[in-house]
């Protein structure tokens, strides 16, 4: 379907739920703006609350609407019954948000085939070969596999497509270029300094150490998380030759573990005593898990000269972002969802070796093997590296 009068004035898309998929979503909405130009035409994202900050920040979105995630079926629908001209275009793959497009009468309802939803689109695109997810094995036959390597590791080696070409492949239905881009983001002056000030901050400009922000979790599960203990260990090793503010990052369900680390983290940092006047300890590691919104961890990012932390929804916006990320992966794939689509030269993935790994488990069943085989010290080498090649001086 090309760009035309019948598609209408407005493109009403239905963002994914998570930070990571709507980062990667983030570069084909830019491409439909290449396409469906203002002031003819208006780009409405229809958002979960928790990435409402997220498609706010995005330059080609003109209007946010915000889904209430406990409202019914229908109360939804009704939100989009203004639409009935619209085009739909849907970014998840669910029976009900299709359902909700049909239900509005939208006259033009856009989604991948599957799901039994076919029936409730306008225009149901079939899902190539090479984007569909990865299939997960069950932890019955992973363990079954531990116990006795010979039944065959019943794990996926070959990986579709980067993620982001879910997206683009679909919106290149529309008329726009199905190639990535790096997203872009309003992200002021004004409106970093203001966030460097609510959280009490020093001005990132001025400061002599260079911000690292620390990001322990990871929303989907265990099994994408590695050994906390370790990052602690990284950052000590990194802090001892380059003196460093670190930041830990964490969301409201992560405080216990960022809280912890933090804590841990500050009694356990030595400068080098070659280096006068580091940062003391006290200083040199600030907790913010569960402090930030969306759009202030945005601008903190930007500041940053490292992320350091699990395959999660703060990398894909870090990357975004321009900042330098060292990704640890453990279940996951990078080859599928890791950080180098959006064309940053600075970036270090590290990937556990064991041969369990990926099985995109959100639990792990043999005790993180995977996450356990990424040694300390590859890791802090990772930091260190992007560090000096973000800026050669150090």
């Amino acid at each position: 379907m090309k760009n035309s009068d019948e598609a209408g004035r407005t493109l009403l898309i239905r963002s994914p739920n998570w930070l990571g998929d709507g980062v990667m979503a983030a570069a084909a909405v830019q491409r439909l703006r290449e396409v469906y130009e203002p002031p003819a035409h208006r780009i409405v994202v229809a958002t979960p609350p928790g990435l409402s900050d997220l498609w706010r920040l995005h330059p080609a979105v003109d209007q946010t609407i915000v889904l209430d995630p406990k409202a019914s079926t229908w109360t939804t629908a009704a939100r989009f019954k203004p639409f009935q001209s619209a085009v739909g275009l849907l970014f998840t793959n669910s029976f009900r948000t299709a359902f909700e497009f049909w239900w509005a009468r939208l006259s033009i309802r856009i989604g991948y085939r599957g799901q039994g939803r076919s029936f409730l689109l306008t225009h149901p695109i079939p899902l190539p070969q090479d984007l569909r997810p990865p299939k997960k094995p069950s932890p019955r036959a992973l363990q079954r596999a531990a116990a006795d390597p010979s039944h065959g590791w019943p794990v996926q080696r070959s990986f579709p497509r980067h993620h982001v070409y879910f997206y683009l492949h679909l919106i290149s239905h529309l008329g726009a270029t199905p190639d990535p881009t790096p997203p872009q983001w309003n992200l002021e002056p004004e409106r970093i300094q203001q966030t460097v000030k609510t959280l009490k901050l020093p001005n990132p400009e001025e400061d002599p150490f260079p911000w690292i922000a620390l990001h322990p979790g990871a929303h989907y599960g265990n099994a994408k998380q590695w050994i906390p203990g370790r990052f602690i260990e990284a950052a000590r090793m990194v802090h001892r030759q380059r003196p460093c503010r670190w930041l830990i990052l964490g969301g409201p369900n992560e405080v216990n573990l960022t809280r912890w680390l933090a804590t841990e983290l500050g009694q356990k940092l030595v400068v080098r005593p070659d280096r006068p006047g580091a940062v003391t300890t006290s200083e040199s590691v600030v907790h913010l898990g569960g402090k930030t919104s969306l759009a202030q961890l945005a601008a903190l990012l930007r500041c940053c000269r490292a992320f350091v932390g699990n395959d999660s929804g703060p990398m894909h916006l870090a990357a975004s972002l321009g900042t330098p990320v060292v990704a640890i992966f453990g279940s996951t794939a990078p080859e599928w969802t890791g950080p180098q689509w959006v064309g940053s030269s600075i970036y270090r993935v590290l990937t556990g070796t064991a041969p369990c790994r990926p099985c995109f488990l959100r639990t792990c069943p043999l005790q993180l093997q995977c996450m356990r085989s990424i040694e300390v010290e590859d890791v802090a080498e990772a930091i260190l590296d992007v560090l000096s090649r973000s800026n050669p001086s150090w």
